[in-house]
């Protein structure tokens, strides 16, 4: 179809319009050349309806979703008990997609074990002499086959791809040898990427082992939840909340007392403060404002936003400084902490935080990292009070535990941290920069 383009208008021919969709007149879509196929051409509907007490039998999984990935989630077996809707068999080596989010990239193929699904995911067997499953797999999921599926959707509150226009597909559909190297090329880029990426996450892990031994504590263990009724001696309780009973696991006042070095309250040794910040004296028309969830657990403050002085929300209330501590006081069990860098200096933030001005006596690299170890994180939930919005008080917080070695330690296990986080960054800096340049490279081999 042919549409006639001007710098500030598009028009379409009245006779060419078949339906009232402006997008797959415009949008880019994909046409058919030589050594294309549609995918009819090598996906055939396979639809076989399995029983509930089949699948049962057979201890199979119903689908949960596939994500913007590609990658497949199963539920749980047990709620093949609960599930109302008709499933259908998606057998080893066959291709399924989601109606509505084929256009995203929610595409998977099987080349494992069985599973079902509901009639919201087609699924099709494979002409295995003219494309292999893989390749189709990552093919179906290139930025201008996403573009194209996207044009081709229909509906309002929830627009959806018929399997008619999924078939209609073309699809550059090279010799199966071309189609190998192809995969091969993409597979070890993606190969290098994942080991850079384990790399990145195996550091990561280690930093709180790091921390804990440099201060001679042993990482609290994770308890299993029991059932039934249970006891505890008296002389252990440390609150009436049942839920902060740690089993015959040694609790985390318990844990700390083996450091090695002497223990203070937060608030005796860190300052802290509020720099007070109204709308009323502000005098540019906006201000830029960072909320708890601005701020990412490992990563620190990640976004902002830019808000109108006289549309201020009533919790932006305080400045904060480079080289400050801020500590987010709600849902603190998410670790919403974060050291400020200039990029962030005299922003406003939210009540929500606690903020604790840098000091040459102490540093606050290394209160970070004992905050987010689980035996800041065990003494945060253990002061946490709050169902829906569960909170510290700045008041609570100042009577955390913090083991307290002399400055010259405190800087040498922050220096150590921080040249294993400046790694880990590489690493997945690296991991992100293999990953595009796989799929560039398949791109540029099958479209340019």
């Amino acid at each position: 179809m042919t549409a006639m383009n001007y710098k500030l208008l598009n028009f379409v021919k009245l006779k060419e319009v078949r339906l009232w969709d402006v997008k797959r007149y415009f949008d880019a879509t994909l046409n058919k050349k030589e050594g294309y196929l549609e995918l009819s051409d090598v996906l055939k509907p396979f639809k076989v309806a399995i029983s509930h007490r089949e699948v049962r039998k057979q201890n199979m999984q119903i689908i949960s979703k596939i994500n913007f990935a590609g990658n497949l989630f199963l539920r749980d077996f047990n709620e093949i008990d609960t599930y109302k809707g008709s499933l259908f068999l998606v057998p080893k080596g066959t291709i399924i997609f989601s109606k509505i989010n084929a256009r995203h990239g929610c595409i998977y193929y099987n080349n494992s074990s069985p599973f079902v699904v509901s009639s919201e995911y087609p699924v099709f067997k494979i002409d295995e002499t003219k494309a292999y499953g893989n390749y189709l797999h990552y093919a179906l999921r290139l930025d201008p086959v996403k573009n194209h599926l996207n044009s081709k959707v229909t509906g309002i509150a929830k627009s959806r791809l018929s399997l008619s226009e999924f078939l209609k597909l073309p699809i550059p559909i090279p010799p199966l040898a071309a189609q190998e190297k192809i995969l091969n090329a993409f597979l070890s880029y993606n190969s290098q990427a994942q080991k850079a990426e384990n790399q990145a996450n195996e550091l990561e892990k280690n930093i709180e082992d790091y921390l804990l031994s440099e201060l001679g504590i042993e990482k609290p263990k994770a308890v299993e939840k029991k059932e039934g009724l249970q006891f505890v001696r008296f002389k252990d309780l440390s609150r009436w909340d049942y839920g902060y009973v740690m089993d015959d696991e040694k609790d985390v006042f318990t844990v700390l007392k083996e450091t090695k070095y002497p223990i203070s309250a937060l608030g005796q040794i860190y300052k802290f403060i509020n720099r007070p910040w109204s709308n009323k004296k502000h005098k540019n028309k906006t201000f830029r404002y960072v909320e708890i969830g601005s701020v990412d657990s490992t990563l620190g403050i990640i976004d902002y936003s830019e808000i109108e002085t006289d549309k201020a929300p009533s919790r932006a209330t305080q400045i904060i400084k480079e080289n400050d501590l801020i500590i987010g006081l709600t849902r603190p069990n998410l670790r919403k902490f974060a050291l400020v860098s200039n990029k962030y200096n005299d922003y406003v933030c939210s009540s929500g935080f606690q903020i604790i001005s840098p000091s040459d006596n102490h540093n606050l690299v290394f209160l970070l990292e004992f905050l987010k170890s689980e035996v800041g994180v065990k003494q945060i939930s253990f002061f946490m009070a709050g169902a829906i919005y569960p909170a510290i008080t700045s008041k609570q917080l100042k009577n955390l535990q913090i083991p307290l070695p002399p400055k010259d330690i405190q800087d040498r296990i922050a220096n150590h941290i921080t040249a294993i986080k400046e790694k880990t960054k590489s690493l997945r800096q690296q991991a992100e920069e293999l990953r595009k340049r796989a799929k560039e490279t398949f791109e540029n081999e099958i479209f340019v």
